[in-house]
């Protein structure tokens, strides 16, 4: 599922057998089609028969979540994550473009083998967002 405003190129896997705990890195070419500038975020779509929190996201790059694609041009890529769980997934790279929508690069079947790693539940981070938010409904209608 390609998009008709970026393409993705020369997508490759560091691995397609892992265990558990093991990195993934992904890289490619994120190459644009039309003659303006784009906005995009990068992530990994995984399809397997197992449900849960699959891979621990490590580094991306470019860095931070959105970044610009130039008009006509070119921007490699990378996307490095931890194997949490055992299972056979189909990868793809994950490229959104905003007010255009997600794009799927060609993937690969990736194995994992091992026990699960479980990732403990951030309850201060959920405490936190939740005073946030209760603290704008607040200012919302108060005013």
């Amino acid at each position: 599922l390609q998009s008709r405003f970026v393409r993705i190129d020369n997508e490759q896997f560091s691995d397609q057998t892992l265990n558990t705990g093991e990195q993934l890195t992904v890289t490619g070419e994120l190459r644009s089609l039309v003659n303006r500038p784009l906005r995009a975020w990068l992530s990994l779509f995984s399809e397997s028969a197992n449900a849960g929190n699959r891979w621990e996201f490590l580094q991306r790059d470019p860095p931070g979540n959105i970044f610009d694609i130039p008009a006509g041009g070119t921007v490699p890529y990378s996307i490095t994550v931890k194997a949490l769980e055992p299972g056979t997934y189909h990868v793809h790279t994950q490229l959104n473009v905003e007010h255009v929508g997600p794009g799927l690069g060609r993937g690969a079947t990736v194995n994992v083998s091992g026990e699960a790693i479980l990732k403990p539940i951030p309850y201060s981070n959920i405490v936190y967002q939740c005073v946030i938010i209760g603290v704008g409904l607040g200012v919302t209608f108060a005013t």
